[in-house]
């Protein structure tokens, strides 16, 4: 069984820029900060996650391990960010609203298998889809 949920739209605007046009932080963005700002950017993108979760999924739950498939959009503006720092920033912040949301019963190895990244760019709105494969018992 695949469950999928989609965050659409630019909540981020990158450092130096006025409106946002990515969809969530990257991963430098995150981190060099201080610890007050890193947990309020967390929480911030956290929460929307958390909100797209629950609207779409249901009070679906896993059952078992899963396997976490990502597919960013990225704007196509001129301005690209490197894959790791794409996912590296998303996919922390993604796997703790799962668990949050009572999807997952944990983000520890035990009950998520390695994830898989695709990225495109596009003209349309900046998102990130995820497809959530379950594998197996624990």
């Amino acid at each position: 069984m695949t469950k999928s949920f989609e965050i659409v739209g630019a909540f981020h605007a990158p450092k130096g820029k006025r409106k946002a046009t990515k969809c969530f932080p990257g991963l430098n963005e995150m981190v060099g900060k201080d610890h007050y700002v890193y947990a309020n950017l967390k929480r911030k993108y956290t929460d929307i996650a958390m909100r797209k979760i629950k609207l779409q999924l249901n009070g679906y739950k896993a059952k078992g391990r899963v396997r976490l498939h990502y597919h960013f959009g990225e704007p196509l503006d001129g301005s690209y960010r490197d894959y790791g720092n794409i996912s590296g920033g998303a996919s922390k912040i993604i796997e703790d609203a799962l668990q949050k949301a009572k999807v997952i019963e944990n983000d520890s190895p035990k009950y998520l298998a390695p994830s898989i990244y695709t990225y495109i760019y596009t003209k349309d709105k900046p998102f990130i889809r995820v497809d959530i494969e379950e594998i197996g018992p624990l």
